[in-house]
């Protein structure tokens, strides 16, 4: 699959009123939430009621989007909403306007949005996953390409860097706005680093388990998951204690 952060570069065209880009940006990733998930410490069986939430094939079906990817997205939506203010703060954003002047979405808005976000992951993936409707539908996908790999596979590791460009541009365009600390960059990357690193530890211990060479790509894969889920971690303790320090400074005033 097209790494997860890259599906974010497809939502960049409509990050503007009336569209919520926060929940843009969450459906352009909740269908992958269950590749995350799986990370957890959480026993899941075929039986289980919540196995649906851990399961990324049934996350990439128009059905099942709505039932596990829509969820997720939602959650996400209402979870920056609450780290904004923390985040902001770490990574020295401008203030934000105060609550009662700050212009947001509509709800239907934000659950179109959240829709729209989801509808490019699938769009996407149809053309570079091995299952997916475009390459079931077009032959040629499936055809030997370079280095042992399909067209689709190629155009999933293309368009994997195609993405990460766009959002790096973005991100070179906004550098004027933000001021974060040596401290803050110094303490995400190494939260990002040992994310990486338990990822690619848990890839080679999975080799070794079942006698199984170790890929650059499964390795690549496995650290990437590692990072995601070692950086949300972090951040949902830092937003916790962010708002447990504001919420104390308040009531001491």
């Amino acid at each position: 699959m097209p790494f997860t952060l890259s599906h974010v570069a497809a939502i960049v065209p409509l990050a503007r009123l009336p569209f919520s880009t926060p929940a843009l940006v969450a459906g352009a990733v909740a269908p992958d939430v269950p590749y995350f998930a799986r990370a957890l410490p959480v026993p899941v069986s075929a039986q289980s009621w919540y196995e649906p939430l851990f399961n990324a094939t049934t996350s990439h079906t128009v059905t099942g989007s709505l039932v596990v990817a829509v969820p997720y997205a939602v959650v996400l939506t209402v979870a920056w909403w609450v780290a904004e203010r923390p985040v902001g703060a770490l990574v020295g954003a401008p203030p934000a306007p105060e609550p009662q002047r700050r212009q947001r979405p509509a709800a239907a808005w934000v659950l179109l949005s959240v829709l729209v976000g989801i509808a490019t992951h699938l769009l996407w993936d149809s053309f570079t996953h091995s299952d997916g409707y475009v390459v079931e539908h077009w032959s040629a996908l499936s055809d030997p390409a370079v280095g042992g790999m399909t067209w689709a596979r190629l155009v999933q590791h293309a368009s994997t860097v195609l993405g990460l460009v766009v959002l790096a541009h973005v991100v070179w365009r906004a550098r004027k706005d933000f001021r974060p600390r040596l401290g803050a960059v110094v303490a995400v990357a190494a939260v990002v680093a040992a994310g990486v690193l338990l990822g690619a530890l848990r890839e080679w211990r999975q080799a070794e388990t079942y006698g199984t060479p170790v890929s650059v790509e499964a390795l690549l894969r496995s650290s990437a998951e590692g990072a995601v889920v070692v950086l949300v971690g972090a951040s949902l303790v830092f937003v916790l204690v962010w708002w447990a320090a504001q919420l104390r400074r308040e009531r001491e005033r």
